[in-house]
């Protein structure tokens, strides 16, 4: 249902930013949340253009940038 599927999307978030957080951003400093914060937003973004397309060519290409190497 969606009640359901809304919680689990909210669990995941909060579950998704402590592990980024953690992860990614372990130094002494919280000054750095904000940018974990970032990071969750442009993955949001990204999961979102990639489950709302209805085109295969569309879906590769946000695939592909998503895990494409920052040079």
């Amino acid at each position: 249902s969606y009640p359901q599927a809304y919680r689990m999307a909210i669990e995941y978030r909060k579950w998704l930013i402590r592990e980024l957080f953690d992860l990614i951003f372990s130094l002494e400093t919280r000054a750095l949340k904000p940018d974990a914060d970032m990071v969750l937003n442009l993955i949001d973004g990204l999961m979102f253009g990639f489950l709302s397309t209805n085109s295969l060519s569309e879906r590769d290409e946000v695939l592909e940038r998503f895990f494409m190497p920052v040079r």
